[in-house]
């Protein structure tokens, strides 16, 4: 029953980042629509007024300068800031991926002005044409392409001898490849790296933008290997009956 609970509250959760988006997206339209109509209104007023042949370059300027005041605000409120610096800073807090709500939240809290009026479907378009620097992992959702896929690569390769890192020495070797990522050395009471270890779960899993991947980079699912830890003696070990537990659960269901 529990287990039904868990997965009826996760696809729960996938249609409520779709419907995000494609609102997002529906929203993005609506803008151009009215942008396009509002054009239409003065391309014709600027017809009735104008000759063919004398108001061609008249109806072109002025069409040029609608454009200009139609362009959105994309500076920013701190001119030492980029927008997609600051993504990828708040991407890199998380264990995961953010959704772009959460992103734009916290971006507004950073004082970093937001393009387009701040709307959601600007931020994704941002993203998007950021030549491969992010990630998108589920509908709405993206995180840092380059520090994730490196972690795939890290844990993918840990089992080969003379490397078999502990989690201390991943973070290092994160931290050595990525020195902007921020809170890789998060550590619990006992000492674990919390966020070493949420990472390897998605990496089992092949989820939250985590998995095996192609020689292109993209992801293709959960790896055939389980990753485990290594202790400082060399030996492997688990977090937790329950973190391994979720780990091989997450592979069976996408078995089915």
């Amino acid at each position: 029953m529990k287990e039904r609970e868990s997965q009826l509250e996760e696809w729960k959760a996938e249609l409520e980042a779709q419907l995000r988006e494609d609102l997002s997206s529906f929203v993005e339209i609506e803008n151009r629509i009215q942008l396009n109509q509002e054009r239409l209104r003065h391309i014709a007023g600027l017809l009735q007024v104008n000759s063919p042949k004398e108001g061609r370059g008249d109806l072109i300027a002025s069409l040029n300068q609608q454009a200009i005041n139609d362009e959105p605000n994309t500076a920013l409120t701190s001119p030492n800031v980029d927008l997609l610096d600051a993504c990828e800073q708040i991407m890199s807090e998380p264990p995961q991926p953010v959704h772009v709500k959460d992103l734009c939240e916290a971006l507004r809290k950073n004082r970093v002005d937001l393009p387009g009026k701040g709307k959601e479907a600007n931020i994704i378009s941002r993203l998007h044409k950021s030549k491969g620097r992010f990630v998108r992992t589920s509908p709405g959702t993206y995180g840092p392409a380059g520090v994730m896929q490196y972690q795939d690569y890290t844990l993918k390769i840990n089992d080969q001898k003379e490397r078999e890192l502990t989690d201390a020495q991943l973070v290092q070797d994160w931290h050595t490849e990525y020195p902007d990522a921020l809170h890789l050395d998060k550590q619990d009471k006992d000492g674990v790296f919390t966020y070493v270890r949420d990472i390897r779960r998605n990496y089992n899993q092949g989820k939250q933008g985590h998995g095996e991947r192609n020689e292109k980079g993209e992801l293709i699912g959960y790896p055939k290997e389980l990753s485990l830890p290594y202790n400082e003696a060399g030996e492997k070990y688990h977090y937790s009956e329950r973190w391994l537990i979720s780990c091989k659960r997450a592979r069976a269901d996408a078995r089915k």
